[in-house]
This record gives structure tokens, sequence and C-alpha cells, in this order.
């Protein structure tokens, strides 16, 4: 991967760079190319309006994505992208889908924005600095860099989402759909049939590598619980000596770091414990706030999964927490509630937007982070980063990702045997499709073949 300064790329002409490495400029909103009629635009514009208020965020996010590469190869390649036509797109299918299309990745807006920030701030700080005729030792902030991505051919699933969204930016300009037409199908189904349609499954994160990083919270929160307690006393003694005041001050540092090593061990316990029990997509995950939770009379208790993935209108379903849950949460709500309030005093708690219109304070977050601009929901980054960061303080050294507590708890149960309506129903499938998926190597195990040898030889 080459990463170049944004000025040196933007410095570069068509006549000093290969066709690949042109860098159009890129359409914001799909209906901002200058070069379709206006009334196309004013149709784009009210659908994109629309579309961004009916559907997920991902969802807008994928749409626009795939119908930007699709317009970039085509201003490459001398084509026209809306509307296209059947033999742009059975070549599009042909060149990306098969060999990859490497290209520019200029940085993203926000990180321009951000950079902007920072250097108008390390303006001001010399400035201050040589009015005051001290050597300023603020560092300048680093540009945002430009990136070449290599080309990589596409899996099926992939290059089906980017005709699905050339589809949809054909249907609202009202153009005729070029996806199904007959050679377009034709080119899809030999991609598909070349490159095959099976897709790689997340490492599953199944009950004993669970158990494990369970108790390995459990012993750290104890050990931090017992070393606050002797730092405690050790500064109550220090306090009282004037002679002392100097090491009094080391130990409430140690203290406070203590403190804090013991708030994210609360948290990420309460994390996890929710995570496995819950079942839910690591987006649902950070959203959920406290007064989702619901307590029952033998310690156990409920979870409000107000908005998911196959749940857009917000109908919303009921997660069962265990009594162990529970106990994780309630250890984990005082310290939650000590570090918002001091963040809302300093006024740096801060809200997240979630979706198009949704907006989560940290206040109200079941999960929160605390960091150096102060206290904000946790982010679906944030948690999966958490969660590898426990499991390798537990000794597993594997990578997992946001499905992985899914596709574990999922082949746990299949393998108590729990029937699938009943698993899809817990982790909110809207059918047993990815229950399936998930447990194909189980179940493979249970299929007449299986059972009929087993009994044959013996077996269960």
């Amino acid at each position: 991967m080459t990463v170049r300064n944004p000025a040196e790329c933007n410095a570069m002409t068509d006549q000093t760079l290969p066709l690949p490495l042109r860098i159009p400029d890129p359409i914001t909103t799909i209906e901002d190319d200058p070069d379709l009629p206006v009334e196309v635009r004013e149709q784009l514009a009210g659908f994109g309006r629309r579309y961004a208020r009916a559907k997920a965020p991902r969802t807008v996010r994928a749409m626009l994505d795939g119908v930007r590469l699709f317009a970039l190869w085509c201003s490459e390649r001398g084509h026209v992208w809306l509307p296209a036509t059947p033999d742009t797109v059975e070549a599009y299918i042909e060149e990306v889908g098969h060999r990859g299309y490497g290209r520019w990745r200029r940085p993203d807006p926000r990180s321009l924005a951000r950079y902007t920030r920072l250097q108008e701030r390390y303006e001001a700080l010399q400035r201050k600095a040589a009015q005051e005729k001290r050597t300023c030792r603020a560092k300048p902030p680093t540009a945002p860099e430009s990136v070449w991505l290599e080309p990589k051919p596409l899996k099926p699933a992939t290059l089906q989402q980017h005709l699905w969204a050339i589809s949809t930016a054909h249907r609202a300009a009202g153009y005729e759909d070029p996806t199904k037409h007959d050679h377009t199908k034709l080119a899809r189904e030999a991609h598909t049939r070349e490159r095959g349609a099976r897709q790689k499954q997340a490492r599953a994160l199944n009950e004993p590598d669970f158990t494990r990083i369970v108790e390995t919270l459990d012993a750290r929160i104890a050990e931090h619980q017992v070393i606050l307690h002797d730092l405690r006393e050790s500064h109550t003694r220090l306090s009282a000596l004037t002679s002392a005041a100097a090491r009094a001050a080391e130990v409430a540092a140690k203290i406070a770091a203590e403190r804090t090593a013991l708030t994210y061990a609360l948290r990420d316990r309460a994390l996890v414990h929710t995570w496995h029990d819950s079942l839910r997509r690591v987006s649902e995950l950070v959203a959920f706030q406290w007064e989702d939770i619901g307590r029952d009379t033998d310690g156990s208790g409920t979870l409000l999964v107000r908005k998911s993935k196959t749940d857009q209108a917000k109908a919303g379903k009921i997660a069962w927490l265990s009594p162990e849950t529970m106990v994780a949460l309630d250890t984990w709500r005082p310290e939650c509630h000590r570090v918002v309030t001091a963040a809302v005093e300093r006024g740096a708690a801060k809200c997240v937007r979630m979706g198009t219109a949704d907006e989560l304070d940290a206040a109200a977050a079941l999960f929160v982070s605390h960091h150096r601009g102060g206290v904000s929901p946790l982010s679906t980054v944030a948690a999966v980063g958490i969660l590898n960061e426990r499991a390798a303080q537990a000794g597993i050294l594997h990578r997992f990702s946001g499905h992985s507590i899914r596709v574990g708890v999922t082949q746990d149960l299949l393998a108590d045997g729990e029937d699938i309506a009943g698993i899809a129903q817990a982790g909110g499938w809207e059918t047993p499709r990815m229950v399936l998926r998930y447990g194909e190597r189980l179940l493979a195990g249970r299929n007449a073949v299986a059972r009929r040898w087993k009994k044959k030889h013996g077996g269960e």
C-alpha cells in the first residue's frame, strides 16, 4: 500500500499518472455529478433525502459507496455512469469483479476537518509563544494522507452489493435498470461460479474462551480492589504527616490510576457478560441505555433492544440477562454514574449520533468511554477492541470480530441441543439461515448419515 501527502497527490495530473492512478473529483452524494441533467439531479436529491430517513445509516453508506466507485470507474474508462448501458455494467463486472480496481483514496472529510482544526490550534499556540518570546513545544499535526488501494478481486457478495447500488441509483433517476439485462446477469453468474459464493465466517468465541475472559476480569477486579484499599490506607497515614506531602501526592496519583483501571475492568466485565447473554450485534450493544434494563425476582433481568438491523421500525425486542450479568451491571453502574457525573460537571459529557436521527447521551448510555475529550457512549470499534484486549490478557491469542460472540454462543446453543428457531429468536435473526450457517459443522454431525453411522457403531 502506497501513501502520499494530499498536496502531492492533488498536484498530480492525468499526464503524470497512468489511467488507473487518476483521481477524479469524488461524488459526495449521488446527485452531485455536474454532468447529469438538472431534473435528474433534483430527482436524485429528493430520493436521497427520503432514502436517508427510511434506511439504516450503514445501508445508506453502502449504497453511496457502491455508486461512487462505479461512477469513478466509468469516468476513468470513458463510460457514462448514469444511465449506464448493460455492456458498461458487464465490463465493470469483468474488470472490477475479476481483477479488482486499484485507486487512490483521498482522506475523508472528517479527517480533513479535524486536521484543519488542529492546524489552527497549533498556529495559535505558535503565535502566543512568539508574543511571550518563548519556544513553542507543541508538535504540528500530521496531515491525513491519500492511500493507494491495491487491486483486489471482489467476492460475489460484495459485487452483488455494488450491483444493488447501481440498480438503486438508476431506478431513483427513472432510468432502465441495466443490472436486470441478461448480459449483466450472466456476467454476475459467471463471476460467482469462478470466485465461489462461500463467505468467510468470523472466528467463534465459545464458552471456554468466554469463561476464561470473565475469570481473568474477576481476578483483575479483585486485585485492583485490594491495591486500591492499601493505597488509600497509605495515603491516609501520609496525609497526617506534614513532612510526607510529596509522598502523599505520589500515592494520590497511584490511587487515581488504580481507580481508572478498576473502572475499566468493571465496565469490560459488564460489557462481555451483556454481549454474551443478549447475542446482540455490536452496533446494538453500544446503543443500550440504563433504562432498557428490567429486573426479575429470580435475579435475572431483561434488556430492551429498541432497534436492530432487522427492526429499523423500532418495534423492539426483549433479550434475557443472567443473574451473573445483572451482578456485573450492578457493580458497574455506580462507577459509570461517577465518571459521567464528573464529566457533566466539567461540561465534557458528549452525545454520539447512533443513527440517522438518533442520538445517545453519555449520561444515559449503558457503556461509556472515558478519554481526553471527556466521556462519550462506547463506539463499536472500541467495544471490539476491548473484547480482543481482555481476550489477550486471558491468554487467548486470537483476533475476534464484532460477530465472534454471536457465532460462539450460537454454536454452544446448538451443541446443547437447543432448537434452531429458538436460537434465531434469541439472536434477532428473521430466518434460521444464519443459525444454520454458524453451526453448519456441528449440524453436519447430526445429519442422517452421521446418525445412521452412530447407531450402527453403538454411538449416541
